[in-house]
């Protein structure tokens, strides 16, 4: 039986664990990463052994592809509904684990994270910044408060439970937690052997954990990072502090920031595009490339598109719309990216899509065999064919006058 990741590791800025803290939090997480995939293994079976033949026969042997037909169908079944039932309350005994840690430590951790030593990076916070209505609206991923929450000067607790919620809520997300951003880099080792980034940009970093993986690759670099969020700053900032990595945080829009033309070889994002909204989205990749210097590359990391993998699975990724306080998830997945890359600035030969199978706690770059290497954007994956995250790559020539 495969074992359960071990914890992450510790730092000066984490929330201290009691005994029964720890022990509530294992159990949830137990919860999450055993019994929540056992679920979905039933609910697939259902799916290809009942519900997709009965669907066929009913459409004239046709296969059915749209998710919302498929949804009707598998939100009949009970057992189904228990399944995400069951996905939305471990979701939020999660967090309510979560806070019951953090509530009694939030002014000691305010202290801790304006007391920490400085000097390795900075801290440049804009309280006139307007947080935008999709980070505030909701309570992304159920977290009580979401990212933006802010109850005294100096808080920090948003990043607080931040980052002890990624071991829960990601499998095999142990050690530093930067394993997104180490999928980029084994991705750009792997594509790009010979880039070396002078400057790079993080957009909407939230506790910059896959930022410091940027550091370790490139330690020559200057490292930029930014989020609408305060409270994640703050902590990101102290943290990075407390481990000894030098970032220069910000609290900016991804969508215009206050950064010079040309100014950044690499500009990323893990995992930010379907926490935006449609008009942002847009506008934050061709901020991505306006920052880019000639030569430069564009990565942005997410999951793959609706038509990048099988029926069943744009059934259950569409769940995270209805069942895990993500309004944009759904929309994003059926956006055109090559066409806004385009619209963004790029040129066609600038745009690519790649896949990678790293995925947490993987250190080896591993691609799957059915999809090559640096694939133009539009030729699409095969369906079902085991995809981890997905890759927006643009480039700007490195012929172009900045």
């Amino acid at each position: 039986m495969n074992k359960i990741p071990a914890n992450q590791a510790e730092h000066p800025m984490m929330a201290r664990r009691s005994h029964d803290d720890a022990a509530r939090q294992r159990a949830v997480r137990t919860l999450r990463q055993r019994l929540l995939p056992k679920l979905a293994f039933g609910s697939r079976e259902m799916y290809y052994r009942s519900v997709e033949p009965g669907m066929r026969e009913r459409h004239d042997g046709r296969v059915v592809e749209d998710f919302r037909e498929i949804r009707r169908a598998m939100m009949e079944l009970p057992y189904v509904r228990f399944q995400l039932g069951t996905h939305r309350v471990i979701q939020e005994l999660m967090y309510e684990t979560l806070v019951d840690t953090v509530q009694p430590q939030l002014e000691e951790l305010a202290d801790k994270a304006r007391s920490l030593p400085r000097g390795l990076g900075s801290l440049r916070l804009d309280p006139a910044l307007k947080v935008p209505r999709y980070v505030t609206a909701v309570d992304i991923h159920c977290q009580p408060g979401g990212y933006a929450h802010e109850a005294f000067p100096g808080d920090v607790a948003a990043g607080a439970i931040y980052d002890r919620s990624i071991n829960m809520y990601q499998s095999g997300a142990g050690g530093m937690t930067e394993y997104m951003g180490r999928a980029v880099i084994q991705y750009l080792d792997k594509v790009w052997p010979d880039f070396k980034p002078r400057r790079i940009l993080d957009l909407g970093c939230t506790i910059g954990h896959s930022t410091l993986a940027y550091v370790r690759r490139f330690p020559e670099a200057e490292v930029h990072a930014l989020d609408v969020s305060a409270p994640l700053l703050r902590y990101a900032h102290a943290r990075a502090e407390a481990l000894g990595f030098p970032v220069h945080f910000s609290q900016q829009n991804a969508e215009h920031t206050d950064f010079p033309d040309g100014h950044f070889d690499l500009v990323v994002s893990h995992i930010l595009a379907h926490e935006t909204a449609s008009q942002a989205w847009p506008a934050i990749l061709a901020e991505s490339r306006r920052l880019l210097a000639p030569g430069g590359l564009t990565v942005h990391i997410d999951l793959p598109q609706l038509d990048e993998i099988d029926p069943y699975r744009r059934f259950i990724y569409t769940n995270e719309t209805q069942f895990n306080n993500e309004p944009f998830w759904t929309a994003y997945r059926q956006m055109d990216l090559h066409r806004l890359m385009i619209e963004a600035g790029f040129a066609a030969d600038e745009v690519f899509r790649d896949f990678t199978a790293v995925m947490a706690g993987r250190d080896a770059q591993k691609s799957s065999d059915a999809v090559a290497h640096s694939r133009q954007l539009g030729h699409g994956a095969p369906p079902g064919s085991g995809l981890g995250f997905a890759m927006l790559v643009g480039t700007r020539s490195a012929a172009e006058v900045a």
